[in-house]
């Protein structure tokens, strides 16, 4: 919602998101969509790789990490927090 409060991500990204989210039985991923972008992430409900988004405040520029937090794929968790300057 972050994403979105700040332009980074569309209505129309928000409604896709929910509309495909419905359509595969987990309407409660919708947001989650927004950086969960692969087919698989999609179809597992858990976050694979790490997603990166990028949103300006008009101050600070900010880069979010999303990265996995299930415990097969704990290396890529390791990757997304050793490229994050806070957690």
């Amino acid at each position: 919602r972050l994403l979105h409060a700040a332009g980074a991500v569309t209505q129309r990204q928000v409604h896709r998101n929910e509309r495909d989210a419905a359509a595969a039985g987990k309407a409660s991923f919708a947001w989650a969509w927004a950086l969960d972008e692969r087919p698989e992430e999609r179809e597992r409900g858990v976050t694979v790789d790490v997603a990166q988004a990028h949103l300006d405040t008009g101050r600070t520029a900010v880069t979010l990490l999303d990265a996995p937090g299930h415990r097969d794929f704990v290396p890529n968790a390791i990757a997304g927090a050793a490229q994050a300057d806070a957690a």
